[in-house]
C-alpha cells in the first residue's frame, strides 16, 4: 500500500471512532430509558401507596445513577464489579463491618452494568428492611470467582450469603426485585435459596 492509501486508511479509522462511540452513547440512553420505564410501570404495579412508590422509584433511579458513573469513571468495556457492589451498598447505609467482599479483579461488561446494579441494590434493600441486616449481628457475605466456561468464555459466579438474620421464607409475592433478577441481566443464570439461616442467591454472568 503506498504512503497515501495508508494515510488515507488511518484518517478513515480515525473518523470512524467517533461515530461508534455515539452508537455506543445512543445505545447506553435507550437501554437507560427502557430500565426507567420499567422501573416506574413495574413499581407501579406492586406498590400501593403513592408516597412509598416515589421513595421506590427514587432509590432505584439512584442505585441506576451510581452505575452509570461506574460507567463514565470506568473503562469504555465496562466497570470494576467490586467498587460498583460497595458504591450500592454505601447507599443502604449499610456497616462495613457486616459486609464481605472476597474475590479478583473483574470488569463486568457495559451491558450488564445497570442491571447488575439493580440486583445488588434489591438484595441491599431487602436484607435492610427483612433480611441479615435487619437486626444487629447479621452479616451479608459476597464472593466472586471467574473461570472459562465450555465455550472459553470468561464466566463470572457471584455469591451473595445473608447468615444471622431473621428466619427467611420465599415471597408470598413477586416483587421488582425478583422481576430484576430473572428478567433483568443479559444472558446470565441466577439462582436463590431462602434458606432458614439466611437468603443465598448466585449470579453466573459472561464477562
Amino acid at each position: 500500500m503506498s504512503a497515501s492509501g495508508s494515510s488515507a486508511a488511518s484518517e478513515r479509522r480515525a473518523n470512524a471512532q467517533p461515530t461508534m462511540s455515539v452508537r455506543e452513547m445512543a445505545h447506553r440512553i435507550n437501554n437507560t430509558l427502557a430500565v426507567v420505564q420499567a422501573i416506574i410501570t413495574q413499581t407501579a404495579r406492586l406498590t400501593g401507596d403513592p408516597a412509598d412508590f416515589v421513595d421506590a422509584v427514587s432509590r432505584r433511579i439512584a442505585a441506576m445513577a451510581v452505575a452509570n458513573r461506574s460507567l463514565l469513571n470506568g473503562d469504555h468495556d465496562g466497570s470494576d464489579l467490586e467498587t460498583l457492589v460497595r458504591q450500592e451498598l454505601e447507599m443502604q447505609g449499610a456497616a462495613s463491618t457486616r459486609l464481605s467482599l472476597r474475590g479478583p479483579r473483574a470488569a463486568l461488561p457495559s451491558r450488564s452494568v445497570v442491571s447488575f446494579a439493580l440486583v445488588i441494590h434489591e438484595l441491599a434493600t431487602n436484607a435492610v428492611k427483612y433480611g441479615a441486616l435487619s437486626n444487629d449481628t447479621g452479616t451479608v457475605e459476597m464472593t466472586w470467582s471467574v473461570a472459562p466456561d465450555s465455550d472459553a468464555r470468561d464466566m463470572l459466579s457471584f455469591l451473595w450469603r445473608e447468615r444471622g438474620g431473621p428466619p427467611v421464607a420465599p415471597p408470598r409475592r413477586k416483587g421488582f426485585g425478583s422481576i430484576v433478577l430473572e428478567r433483568g441481566l443479559d444472558d446470565c443464570k441466577v439462582s436463590r435459596s431462602f434458606e432458614p439461616e439466611g437468603l443465598t442467591c448466585g449470579i453466573a454472568l459472561p464477562l
